[in-house]
């Protein structure tokens, strides 16, 4: 490029006349270099040139200082700002925090998988018990230290006092994947209940539909938590940092839960099962349906902007 090109923007930031930025746990300081840096650079980039930006079902936090300021400009510039959870507007700086406003996840009320569609599923995985338990695994720094042998054995050992399968969803193929973690995990030693696993990564409405089958869910991804809580399958959120804490109590908290999904950092399945039980006979379906329904209203009107 000679100095002149070089000097010249890459793009017209004023052509558009909307910007969008999905929502997602992101604006941390887990992702703060690969993720919250760039989007709030871009919002704000867009923002200066007069574009509205709305942004969508965000979790914010836990983040440092300097992270949350740029969290807190990326909010006093943008035309909306839609959070998944009420924890993620209370960690905000007071003078922002009004213009926040508590929605939802952007992946609420997704379409399930039809009943026979789950079935097909679940028979080609060799699934031939009436119950399971979804045991979803994922090794990634963001998620910290858990115990998986002590986890995994007692998930186990609650899946065969109900005679039930333990089914492994694989939704992210981001290495390690999470279908090599299970597997590993089922052969690592001799199980008593038949672990079997589902991939799902190309199919959302998939996974949505087999957690909604599940007696059960124990989860490392948030957005299987949510959906099952949704179809008003008990589940709980494996927590190794203070990030998914986070996670866990603003999910806890939409749903209406007095109780913790957080999983504790030492299990075994009397515990576990106690406490899916727990969240089963507080679940009320009605809450989070009502929130989704805010969602999809959120966004048809967010969406007649343009």
């Amino acid at each position: 490029l000679t100095p002149s090109e070089r000097a010249r923007p890459l793009v017209d930031l004023s052509s558009f006349d909307l910007a969008y930025i999905a929502g997602g746990g992101y604006l941390t300081s887990s992702f703060a270099e690969r993720l919250l840096v760039p989007r709030v650079a871009i919002a704000l980039a867009l923002a200066a040139a007069a574009v509205p930006v709305v942004w969508s079902g965000q979790g914010v936090g836990p983040c440092s200082d300097e992270e949350l300021r740029l969290v807190a400009a990326a909010v006093r510039s943008a035309t909306n700002f839609g959070c998944r959870d009420a924890g993620s507007i209370e960690v905000l700086p007071d003078d922002v925090r009004a213009k926040a406003v508590l929605v939802g996840d952007d992946a609420m009320g997704i379409a399930r998988a039809a009943p026979a569609d789950v079935r097909r599923a679940l028979t080609r995985a060799h699934v031939t018990s009436d119950r399971f338990i979804v045991f979803h695994v994922r090794a990634a720094d963001y998620i910290g230290e858990v115990q998986l042998l002590s986890l995994a054995a007692a998930v186990d050992e609650l899946a065969t006092r109900s005679g039930a399968t333990v089914l492994g969803i694989a939704i992210n193929d981001n290495p390690p994947a999470e279908a090599a973690v299970f597997a590993q995990l089922a052969q690592q030693v001799v199980r008593r209940s038949p672990w079997r696993w589902v991939d799902a990564t190309r199919s959302p409405e998939l996974a949505a539909g087999l957690l909604a089958a599940a007696d059960s869910v124990v989860s490392h991804s948030y957005h299987l938590a949510l959906w099952a809580l949704e179809a008003g399958t008990p589940a709980v959120l494996v927590t190794g940092s203070a990030y998914y804490e986070a996670k866990a109590a603003g999910l806890a908290r939409l749903a209406g839960l007095t109780g913790p999904i957080a999983l504790p950092a030492s299990v075994d399945a009397t515990m576990l099962g106690a406490q899916l039980e727990q969240i089963r006979a507080e679940l009320d379906t009605d809450i989070l349906s009502t929130v989704a329904a805010q969602v999809e209203a959120w966004w048809a009107q967010r969406l007649s902007l343009r």
